[in-house]
């Protein structure tokens, strides 16, 4: 698509949002609103930073906004989404200067974002990338590097996206490869996230799981997830195994009369408990070392939450068929573990739960504890993005 045209399209677009803004949600009249709010004056001297993401993704870049204020606290940081249902990092994140929604693709708006703000260098968070503003950013010679990137299905017009970038930086190895094979030149530099999950795992106060028995963990379920798995978590109980049941919502337990149900926040479990009920916000992501295999939430309704906890935990993972929203979903299907199972697997039937269940039931201790070992190896590899975000915004304000 030419320059051109992508600004008729882009007018077409701007103009059925306002007149569905005039009638629509207050969400979509913020779409608008809080791009009308002036921006903020640079205080001389100071060379400006900017980090774009998603609003879906604006999270993973916050370990980055930590260490760019706490390595270069001279510097000014600039952070923008393009949904308002981001603005809530302005109370979150004291480390950014200043907080606003990105400018509409438009020529004219692109150019005066860019001359207000003058950055030195830019960050692209995983690929919420707008074809106007990479070529400006071109033009002008502004560095920009795209960090925490997971390349699948790429068509033609992402392919000259990417070709304006300065640098990319790729999740794993397998997405260079990728990249490779249609001509780009990326580096491996893991994802922030990634980072940010086994921290968190790693300062746990969890302990070991209180017994034995082969267990399953259920995450973020919703009563989508929960009747499309009814039968295949029956056949798990009958074989003597527990289940970690950890809804999205907080609602009332299941009928299963015949299998012994504990809450959470009991915190005393009995031993012959054959269902642990977590009812506490909080906690699941740390419950996933406690699996021996983790099915997410999210896939049998809309899309399948984050499985980067459960994969951090050492847990071969699997969700409904919606998952091609997650990144990390994508990625890890690719990959075989040394017991055979797909470090993620999508179920698309009773039969599929079923028979995944059943291979993950029969897998010996020692398959277990090497596909554990090895999860934990790839996700390892996954880390770093942080430093090495951090070095080339360095360099860029030290040229």
């Amino acid at each position: 698509m030419s320059r051109t045209l992508w600004q008729v399209v882009l007018a077409i677009a701007w103009l059925l949002l306002k007149i569905l803004s005039w009638l629509g949600p207050q969400k979509l009249r913020l779409f608008f609103s809080e791009r009308a709010r002036p921006w903020t004056a640079v205080p001389k001297g100071m060379p400006v930073v900017w980090v774009h993401a998603s609003s879906g993704e604006i999270e993973s870049a916050r370990p980055l906004f930590r260490r760019l204020k706490q390595e270069r606290p001279e510097i000014f940081l600039l952070v923008t989404a393009f949904s308002p249902s981001a603005l809530s990092l302005r109370q979150r994140s004291p480390e950014i200067d200043f907080f606003c929604l990105a400018p509409w693709d438009f020529s004219f708006a692109v150019r005066n974002f860019l001359e207000h703000f003058r950055p030195r260098c830019v960050v692209f968070s995983r690929g919420d990338l707008w074809p106007e503003t990479l070529h400006q950013l071109k033009q002008k010679n502004i560095p920009s590097l795209l960090m925490a990137y997971s390349p699948h299905n790429l068509h033609r017009w992402q392919l000259r996206l990417l070709k304006q970038l300065s640098r990319i930086l790729v999740v794993s190895e397998e997405g260079q490869k990728t990249l490779r094979s249609h001509a780009l030149q990326s580096d491996v530099g893991g994802d922030p996230r990634f980072e940010t999950v086994v921290q968190r795992l790693q300062s746990s106060r969890l302990g070991a799981r209180p017994w034995k028995e082969k267990t399953l963990v259920l995450g973020s379920m919703w009563p989508e997830d929960e009747s499309a798995l009814f039968l295949g978590i029956e056949w798990w109980l009958d074989q003597g195994g527990k289940v970690v049941w950890a809804p999205h919502e907080k609602h009332s337990p299941p009928q299963m009369t015949r299998w012994n149900l504990q809450l959470w926040s009991s915190q005393s479990w009995r031993e012959n408990v054959k269902i642990l009920w977590v009812d506490q916000i909080g906690p699941l992501a740390e419950l996933y070392q406690w699996g021996d295999v983790a099915i997410v939430g999210g896939g049998f309704r809309r899309r399948v939450h984050s499985v980067m906890e459960a994969l951090a935990a050492g847990c071969p993972t699997a969700s409904g068929p919606k998952n091609r929203n997650s990144p990390e979903a994508q990625d890890f299907a690719t990959m075989t573990l040394p017991s055979g199972l797909s470090a993620f697997t999508p179920l698309n039937s009773e039969a599929q739960i079923h028979l995944y269940l059943e291979t993950a039931w029969h897998l010996s201790e020692d398959q277990r504890a090497e596909d554990r070992a090895f999860l934990q190896k790839q996700i390892q590899a996954r880390q770093g993005a942080t430093e090495t975000v951090l070095q080339w915004v360095q360099n860029q304000i030290q040229s």
